[in-house]
């Protein structure tokens, strides 16, 4: 392992002071994550801790190499900096672990629609097995061009047809995080939940309407209470008779950030993600926050 001058500072201030971890890519392919990163970091006021993973030895370390002057630039905050041999997931999750990070960013390369299935395999390891919330930033993107545009959160929706229920800490995670990111950046909150209607109802217009109805007052009825803890929140809620990607992806389109959740966190592997998650990593270009799941404990006392 090769540490920078700044990992020894850092190491004594991670225990008190919760960090932004950013994956910060040797060829300086990060960017526009690294401005993401800083930009929050420059927000809160937490310490922004860069993490660079390389294939072999470094002869040196160079802090000021361009996207740790850029850091430094963007952010009044603590800039550190961590660079590893190995693993850019694992060098990633271990410093979101060892730096009680409040939140771990990473860059994901933007590609042709074909190829998206075969690149980013950092972004979707860390976002599928990483114990805090992950923020993937896609290249290039500049957040200053959408700091009025609102958050989509999207959730999981009931069974309606079977008398089905959701699980209550299900999308807890995803609405708290989702509610409070739009109140502090003072945006609206599309909150979307999609679902899909019997096919044995889809001919009469009057069923179509029923279940409309059915679903929509259903997704009312579950936001009713974060309205209430964020009255001043303009909350937007869309319920959607169309598969769930396909809702968030279009959500995507008008959003500055995306926030999805993922499995429980028993399951630590990339599929983990869901099949929701996934697609909408790959098929959007604006930052995604995937949010872990409740552990199988949380989902035991729930029941």
């Amino acid at each position: 392992m090769v540490s920078s001058l700044h990992t020894t500072e850092h190491v004594q201030q991670k225990h008190t002071t919760p960090s932004i971890v950013v994956g910060a890519d040797a060829r300086g392919r990060s960017t526009s994550a690294v401005v993401w990163a800083a930009e929050e970091a420059q927000r809160t006021g937490h310490p922004l801790l860069m993490v660079t993973a390389h294939d072999r030895p470094q002869a040196s370390v160079d802090e000021q190499h361009g996207l740790g002057s850029l850091a430094r630039r963007l952010t009044l905050s603590d800039v550190a900096f961590h660079d590893v041999v190995g693993s850019a997931a694992a060098a990633l999750l271990a410093s979101a672990r060892d730096a009680h990070a409040e939140l771990l960013v990473v860059g994901r390369r933007s590609s042709g629609t074909a190829r998206r299935t075969l690149v980013g395999g950092t972004s979707r390891t860390v976002a599928g097995e990483a114990p805090v919330p992950v923020i993937v930033v896609p290249e290039p993107w500049i957040q200053p061009s959408m700091s009025s545009a609102p958050i989509v959160a999207g959730i999981t929706s009931p069974d309606l047809s079977s008398e089905g229920s959701v699980d209550p800490r299900h999308d807890e995670a995803v609405l708290a995080f989702a509610f409070e990111r739009a109140t502090q950046m003072r945006v609206p909150l599309i909150v979307v939940s999609a679902w899909e209607m019997p096919n044995i109802y889809t001919w009469s217009p009057a069923d179509v309407a029923r279940w409309r109805h059915r679903y929509a007052s259903s997704l009312d009825e579950r936001l009713a209470r974060w309205c209430r803890r964020y009255p001043g929140l303009e909350v937007i809620a869309r319920s959607l008779p169309e598969p769930a990607h396909i809702a968030l992806l279009d959500a995507s389109k008008e959003a500055q950030l995306t926030v999805v959740g993922r499995r429980s966190r028993a399951h630590l592997s990339a599929f983990s993600l869901g099949s929701t998650a996934r697609s909408v990593l790959h098929g959007t270009e604006r930052p995604v926050a995937v949010l872990p799941g409740p552990s199988a404990d949380d989902t035991a006392d729930a029941r």
